[in-house]
């Protein structure tokens, strides 16, 4: 067993003891058998990348604290070039009209953005010139998305066949994000909440104009709050 394995194994079992997840779980986790992750414990073996940045996901670290990690308590910041082709910038945009009945709410680019690897896009299926990022600034989808939260939008996915999918959408005048469904017979179209105390708001199709669909939601932050803790 070489050094470098042993101390490997050292920091796998304490992000998992941190997170809270046995070997069964980081097996089910990445798709592997138990015995091939207890091996990664034991330092018998050591994975290889797409396992490690599997693993990494999983325990929400980064990889170079796994593998190397800096003699600082939580590391040293890996400085990433994003001039390349590799990742690609998407802006954050707010919504501008809101609340006003006078005006149509529509989507204003800002001067922030975040950056995204170009293959994990591919692999959701969007494109980034289709896509935009939003702030949101209410609690209206608790748990899962919350006021301070960025959403990834793709704008090309706003058909809403089967099972309620999250999309971010205009209603009222103000912007929200829901899970939403078509009725069976194609006459109500119904926004739900994550948030158990927020009631299901019920659109008849003759009025499905007041509904503006901006977008599937692809991904999203997570501003914890306190009682998140």
């Amino acid at each position: 067993m070489t050094k470098g394995v042993s101390n490997f194994s050292d920091r796998l079992a304490k992000y998992a003891e941190l997170n809270d997840l046995s070997i069964a779980d980081i097996a089910r986790g990445i798709g592997m058998t138990h015995s091939a992750v207890s091996h990664y414990f034991s330092g018998k073996n050591s994975p290889k990348v797409p396992v490690l940045v599997q693993l990494a996901d999983l325990l929400c670290v980064p990889v170079q604290d796994l593998i190397n990690p800096a003699s600082e308590p939580f590391g040293t910041p890996e400085k990433v070039d994003l001039s390349g082709t590799d990742f690609v910038r998407i802006p954050i945009r707010e919504l501008v009209g809101e609340g006003d009945p006078r005006s149509v709410p529509r989507l204003k680019d800002t001067d922030a953005h975040l950056a995204f690897h170009t293959a994990w896009l591919k692999a959701q299926g969007v494109d980034p010139l289709e896509a935009s990022l939003i702030r949101m600034n209410d609690d209206q989808m608790k748990p899962t998305i919350s006021a301070g939260d960025v959403v990834l939008i793709d704008h090309r996915r706003r058909s809403f066949i089967g099972k309620a999918s999250v999309f971010a959408c205009t209603y009222g005048g103000g912007l929200t994000i829901k899970r939403i469904e078509l009725s069976s017979d194609g006459q109500v179209y119904f926004l739900h909440s994550d948030d158990p105390s927020v009631p299901t708001q019920h659109i008849i199709a003759k009025h499905k104009d007041a509904l503006t669909i901006i977008g599937r939601v692809i991904w999203s932050s997570k501003i914890w709050q306190q009682d998140d803790y």
